[in-house]
Formats: C-alpha cells, structure tokens, sequence
C-alpha cells in the first residue's frame, strides 16, 4: 500500500470532486447542442475521475491502515515501560 503525500492527495481529490459535475456539464451541453465527440469526452472524463478516485481511496485507506498501526505500536510500548 501507499500514502500520496499531503499536497498530492488534496490537489487529487479536489480535481476528482471537480471533473464529476464537468463530465455531466459536457454530456449535457454536448448533446443540446451537438458538439462532436460529447460521448467520447464524456466518457474519457469519466474514465479520470474514476482512476484518480481509487487512487485517493487506497491512499487514504493506507494512511488510516498507518495511523492505526502507529497508535497500536505506542500503546503497546506504554504498556511496556
């Protein structure tokens, strides 16, 4: 597993949280006023916003994995000493 480093997460999942309401822009514009290509932009929007959702995901998942470690690691060594 991996942790992004702090800034990378964030500009990740702002441009995530950005791009799902531009793909729905994009496919309903595209299709009101015929733009060529909409589906496929749509699509490979999409297609981004999904890839770098799992990549914030199993990042942040990993980092809570590590903090849950850490915490379990200094209660055990304060119960030692």
């Amino acid at each position: 597993m991996f942790a992004l480093p702090d800034r990378v997460y964030a500009v990740l999942k702002w441009v995530g949280l950005i791009l799902v309401p531009v793909a729905a822009f994009t496919g309903t514009m595209g299709e009101t006023w015929g733009w060529p290509h909409a589906s496929q932009a749509v699509a490979t929007i999409t297609a981004i916003g999904t890839l770098i959702g799992a990549v914030v995901a199993v990042s942040s998942k990993s980092y809570y994995s590590n903090q849950e470690a850490e915490v379990e690691t200094a209660a055990q060594h304060a119960a030692e000493g």
